[in-house]
């Protein structure tokens, strides 16, 4: 998702911020890219990190959705 009164940042920017691990998974879940950037270069971990997000959160933005990596039969590895 792009809007044009934005700086570049996507859904998983502000979810990152301001939004609860649920929000977040499932984002993650529906294809938001972890690796996106807004105008400043800044990822959704970036985001949370200076938002002073919680460490679940955090760690489901730096590894990945583990929940789609069981789906796709990689139970020890964090979906990409």
């Amino acid at each position: 998702m792009r809007d044009c009164r934005t700086k570049g940042e996507t859904a998983l920017h502000r979810a990152a911020a301001f939004g609860d691990e649920a929000c977040i998974q499932m984002l993650l879940d529906a294809g938001a890219a972890r690796d996106a950037k807004d105008m400043n270069g800044d990822s959704p971990l970036g985001w949370a990190s200076w938002y002073l997000r919680s460490a679940p959160i955090l760690r489901l933005l730096c590894y990945g959705s583990f929940r789609a990596a069981r789906l796709c039969g990689n139970e020890g590895e964090f979906a990409r």
